[in-house]
């Protein structure tokens, strides 16, 4: 009420001077809800169990059975002779390329994990396609098998790193470990060995340290770990020649006594493998400290 001069007291109570329209819905969302609610609104929300089971393992399910029909049609069409080899392996390369095609039409569209599926099943497509052109129906020597699977893991690298999946990146370190053991060709050729090795785990710890993945550092180690004990186990030989017999002959008298030592008893000849154990160590190490 006004004094007897007509003017206000003055000092107004504060419900007097604050506004007096109706607050917006957000405001009075955000007073119930208090700074805790906001930042609780903020949090991302994890999947659910159904996102887990019906995107994550049916999709992985349905990938894998395709995968594995795709191969039984391979074998049935081959038993039947209905196509010939280079037109299966042809057949192979186009579903593989089809497959990651329609992933990247499709990305931004649909769920992330499907589109993962599809990546996955296309390299894997495109990986077994070039070791049955090699391996069963030798219609490229293992060389040129050799490159071209090294490429695609370079090509799954980018694709983890393009769509942040790291089940992409999984699949190809898993089949790059395999390159070498299903496209041996019997030789010992350390150097190619652990140099393809080292390439590939490095660029695989790349993209899991840019993208704070966890399982495929540890998977590089473990790959590491069981390639070189399976090279140690079959062709490191440090062993020196059998001792001379009475006569002074060999024990086997069509070879000199130098052939028959190991081929790494000279220190030498441990120069490359050695580097590698000391390599592997220092990046594993190194990727650990990142």
């Amino acid at each position: 009420a006004a004094g007897e001069d007509g003017a206000l007291p003055a000092a107004a109570p504060a419900a007097f001077a604050a506004p007096t329209g109706p607050r917006p819905a957000g405001t009075l969302h955000d007073g119930a809800l208090g700074a805790g609610g906001t930042a609780h609104r903020g949090a991302p929300e994890g999947p659910s169990i159904e996102e887990t089971l019906g995107l994550t393992w049916l999709t992985r399910a349905g990938a894998a059975t395709f995968l594995l029909g795709a191969l039984f049609f391979f074998k049935y069409a081959s038993d039947n002779a209905w196509i010939g080899p280079t037109g299966r392996v042809a057949i192979g390369a186009a579903t593989g390329a089809a497959l990651l095609a329609i992933a990247e039409a499709i990305r931004g569209r649909t769920q992330r994990r499907f589109v993962h599926a599809l990546l996955g099943l296309g390299l894997a497509v495109l990986v077994t396609s070039v070791w049955a052109s090699a391996v069963l129906y030798e219609l490229i020597p293992f060389s040129a098998a050799f490159a071209a699977e090294t490429v695609l893991l370079l090509l799954g690298a980018a694709l983890a790193l393009r769509h942040r999946g790291e089940a992409i990146l999984v699949l190809s370190l898993v089949a790059g470990f395999l390159n070498p053991v299903v496209l041996s060709t019997g030789q010992d050729r350390p150097l190619l060995l652990f140099g393809y090795l080292l390439l590939m785990t490095s660029v695989v710890h790349a993209v899991a340290a840019k993208l704070g993945f966890r399982v495929a550092p540890w998977l590089a180690l473990a790959g590491h770990a069981a390639l070189f004990s399976g090279w140690y186990d079959r062709y490191f030989d440090a062993s020196a020649a059998p001792a001379l017999g009475d006569a002074g002959a060999a024990p086997w008298p069509d070879q000199p006594v130098e052939a028959l030592s190991g081929p790494y008893l000279p220190l030498a000849a441990r120069a490359v493998p050695l580097a590698f154990v000391a390599l592997a160590a220092s990046q594993g190490v190194l990727r650990a400290l990142w």
